[in-house]
């Protein structure tokens, strides 16, 4: 059995490829691991957070990013990627000013394992 889907069609909002976002019955539903592409615009910039139990990849296709990690300022260039362990606190503070897409994945799907930090 197989299951066939277009990026640029993603059945998630925000970019959900797969995951366990996604009702249980959908056939990209999977509690094992979940993908999401996000076209990030100039000005985003994400909460401060970590996760406590899902490891996460972040893979930028096109523009760049500038991370937090753990308090280390980062910058991730098209075809750079990175993990962040579970604890790892993270947040993503700009984007190239054409913008930037980039494909998350993480391990488990576990929606609500994303918990906000509270600026210093």
């Amino acid at each position: 059995m197989y299951a066939k889907g277009k990026i640029n069609d993603p059945p998630g909002n925000g970019g959900g490829l797969w995951g366990a976002f996604l009702k249980p019955d959908h056939p990209f539903y999977d509690q094992r691991s979940e993908c999401v592409i996000m076209n990030l615009p100039p000005d985003h910039e994400g909460p401060r957070h970590y996760h406590s139990s899902v490891t996460e990849y972040v893979l930028v296709l096109e523009g760049f990013i500038k991370v937090s990690v753990d308090g280390e300022e980062i910058i991730l260039h098209a075809d750079d990627y990175i993990r962040y362990l579970p604890g790892t606190v993270t947040q993503t503070l700009g984007v190239s000013n054409t913008g930037a897409k980039i494909l998350v994945f993480k391990t488990p799907s576990f929606p609500e394992d994303k918990i906000v930090v509270a600026e210093d």
